[in-house]
C-alpha cells in the first residue's frame, strides 16, 4: 500500500474563503484533517461596482498567505483553489488572481458558472470524501 497524500481545497466564494485539508489514502478513502473559514465577503462590493477594492484584495492576499502556511504545516502536496461568482464578475479579477499567486504562491482558478452549479465545489469534495482535488501540485 502506498503512502497517503495530503491534499487541500480552497473555495473562494462570495461570502467566505474556505480551506479544507485532508489525508487521501486512495481516491475513495479520504480523511478530513482541518477546515477553516475566513469571512472575507468578496461579493459585498463587487456586485454593486464590479471591481475588488484594494482593501479586499489585501485582506484576500493575507487570508491566502495564511492558508499557504496551514497547507505547508500539513505537508500538502496537491491542492485545488477555486473562485466563484464574485471573482468571475469582478472586472479586475486577473489582477486579483495574480496578486493571490504572488503573495501566497497559490494558483486560484476562476470557475465558470456551469461547473459551479453542477459539480462538487472544491471544499465539498474533501468534506464529502471524493478525491477530485488534485489539480495543482504543492509549493
Amino acid at each position: 500500500m502506498s503512502e497517503p497524500v495530503h491534499i487541500a481545497a480552497i473555495d473562494a466564494g462570495s461570502n467566505a474563503v474556505r480551506l479544507s485539508v485532508a489525508r487521501a489514502y486512495s481516491a475513495l478513502d479520504i480523511e478530513p484533517l482541518h477546515t477553516e473559514r475566513y469571512p472575507l465577503r468578496l461579493g459585498e462590493g463587487v456586485f454593486v461596482r464590479p471591481r475588488f477594492s484594494e482593501e479586499i484584495t489585501k485582506k484576500a492576499a493575507k487570508a491566502f498567505q495564511h492558508f499557504r502556511e496551514v497547507m505547508d504545516e500539513f505537508g500538502v502536496t496537491r491542492y485545488r483553489a477555486v473562485a466563484t461568482s464574485a471573482t468571475r464578475e469582478a472586472r479586475n479579477r486577473k489582477a486579483f488572481v495574480r496578486r493571490i499567486k504572488w503573495k501566497s504562491g497559490i494558483r486560484l482558478e476562476v470557475i465558470s458558472q456551469h461547473p459551479e452549479g453542477t459539480r462538487y465545489r472544491a471544499s465539498g469534495a474533501i468534506a464529502g470524501g471524493h478525491g477530485a482535488v488534485d489539480d495543482h501540485a504543492g509549493p
